[in-house]
């Protein structure tokens, strides 16, 4: 594997076949499909969410044996235990893995992996941001009401370190896994008066959860807060009389960058839909391919150890303290009224406060619970 020849690349893929976001892969090869040479070739195996590593080298291992790649993409949540075994094994094939995640875990703190490079949604750090953002600006009492399909026991722990900062607190917690049931939140609020409402749905029980809410008293009383994935299904369901709902992204479709204005418009231009998150990751794991091509193997690896480059998210670089690409964390709202929805792009927020300095502690006390949140799966 000398170089990866500009005209034709034999590229893996590593893809879920999802029950809660069925269309996932479809979206994720969508956004890719933008971007794409016509003369590559693409070779995909299905991989769910939570399997083992023996089961994700196998894959990948057939890849590599049957049809020569010389690039696996592959869309998972790694956890350390997992990202481990993976890595090693990319780093002794000499095989490039370019992998796509939501974030839903902590970064994984695996060192010296020079084929592997996690271009990541980092959901966990907008969680974080999100509690001290919310702690400073919308109020001190905040209340939960989750399905942990959408969350997980991590992110909504993340949430709370964020919350715990400044001096907030989570005052109400609701788990609902199937009937989503208001009336227990709506006396919460009689008797607490909390200033927010974090509800973290999966697709289907979240737009159940939202034609609920905007129906209930809590609906002009308190500021709703929900996951990006449930704020990008807003506009396309009959959600219209919420005043306002917030969410924590790295990225949004109202970015006003160039790269991300030609993303959005050659997207909807060929599928006739908006792009979603999932879309993204696909369109930039083809803008990293680009970047490989004709580059020598040592050439390659030099480029992913510090690469940088520009897309819909705007710039991003490889990160010194993991094997991820960072991205800012920005407040999103959309305002629903009189049949109109419109999306704003709030404000960027910083990186939580000293974080890289608080992981390793943090990791120790998330070793329980869910530790692979049902984002995609």
């Amino acid at each position: 594997m000398p170089f990866l020849d500009f005209d034709q690349m034999n590229v893996g893929v590593l893809l879920p076949q999802s029950k809660i976001y069925p269309c996932l892969a479809k979206d994720f090869m969508g956004g890719m499909r933008l971007n794409l040479h016509q003369e590559d070739a693409f070779f995909i195996e299905d991989v769910h969410f939570g399997v083992s590593a023996a089961m994700i080298i196998e894959k990948a291992q057939k890849l590599i044996l049957q049809h020569d790649v010389s690039v696996i993409l592959a869309f998972h949540s790694l956890n350390e235990v997992v990202a481990e075994e993976v890595f090693h094994f990319f780093n002794e094939n000499r095989v490039f893995l370019i992998v796509s995640d939501t974030g839903g875990n902590l970064p994984p703190n695996v060192s010296g992996s020079p084929f592997v490079l996690i271009n990541s949604l980092q959901t966990w750090k907008s969680n974080w941001a999100m509690g001290e953002f919310v702690a400073k600006e919308l109020g001190t009492k905040i209340a939960f009401s989750v399905d942990l399909h959408d969350s997980g026991y991590n992110l909504d722990h993340l949430i709370r370190v964020g919350l715990d900062h400044y001096g907030s607190s989570n005052i109400f917690s609701q788990i609902a896994i199937q009937d989503i049931d208001l009336k227990p939140i709506e006396k919460a609020y009689q008797e607490l008066e909390f200033d927010g409402l974090l509800a973290n749905y999966n697709g289907g029980a979240g737009i159940d959860f939202l034609m609920k809410f905007q129906k209930s008293t809590l609906c002009n009383q308190v500021n709703l807060i929900v996951s990006p994935f449930l704020f990008e299904a807003i506009e396309a369901k009959d959600i219209l009389n919420i005043p306002s709902v917030y969410t924590f992204h790295t990225w949004s479709e109202q970015f006003e960058n160039s790269c991300n204005q030609r993303f959005v418009t050659n997207y909807t231009m060929k599928f006739g839909i908006a792009p979603n998150s999932f879309a993204l990751l696909g369109f930039e794991s083809s803008l990293i391919l680009d970047k490989m091509r004709s580059h020598h193997l040592v050439e390659n690896i030099n480029l992913l150890s510090k690469l940088d480059i520009v897309t819909p998210r705007g710039s991003l670089k490889r990160s010194e303290f993991w094997n991820g690409l960072d991205a800012s964390v920005y407040v999103l709202r959309k305002t629903c009224q009189d049949n109109e929805v419109d999306t704003q792009v709030v404000k960027q927020l910083a990186d939580p406060v000293k974080m890289w300095d608080k992981i390793p502690q943090l990791k120790e006390e998330m070793q329980s619970g869910w530790l692979n949140p049902y984002l995609c799966a």
